[in-house]
């Protein structure tokens, strides 16, 4: 099974919370609870040398809100995502999930080089 890159962002699936999440970001940037999502992407689209990265990347790249994330991987059978707090990013490797950058790692952060930065040491010491 080749392995996963597993991109969990702390909002909700659907056109409506979109919407909420555009104006939250724009008018209440300093208390969107998504630093990731607030790093990734601008307004709308992900940034572009955030997404060239992760093309780049050997892994398979899977993004989740958390409800899709948390049917993909429920919590009866990874019970160490009980105390996982969102956003994060984490690596799928056979099935056994491993923490690249939790979500303090990730609130430090401000750009998406320190991003990318931060994901590749991250990684280089899990693979």
């Amino acid at each position: 099974m080749k392995p996963k890159l597993i991109i969990v962002y702390n909002s909700d699936e659907g056109l409506i919370a979109l919407a909420k999440d555009f104006l939250h970001k724009i008018l209440r940037p300093s208390t969107y609870p998504c630093s990731l999502c607030m790093i990734s992407y601008g307004a709308v689209l992900m940034k572009s040398a955030w997404r060239k990265y992760l093309a780049r990347r050997p892994e398979e790249t899977v993004y989740f809100h958390r409800q899709d994330f948390y049917r993909a991987y429920p919590m009866t059978e990874y019970p160490n995502l009980r105390t996982l707090q969102l956003p994060a990013i984490l690596f799928d490797r056979d099935g056994g999930l491993e923490m690249v950058l939790g979500n303090e790692e990730l609130d430090r952060l401000s750009s998406v080089d320190q991003l990318i930065t931060a994901t590749e040491s991250a990684l280089s010491e899990l693979t």
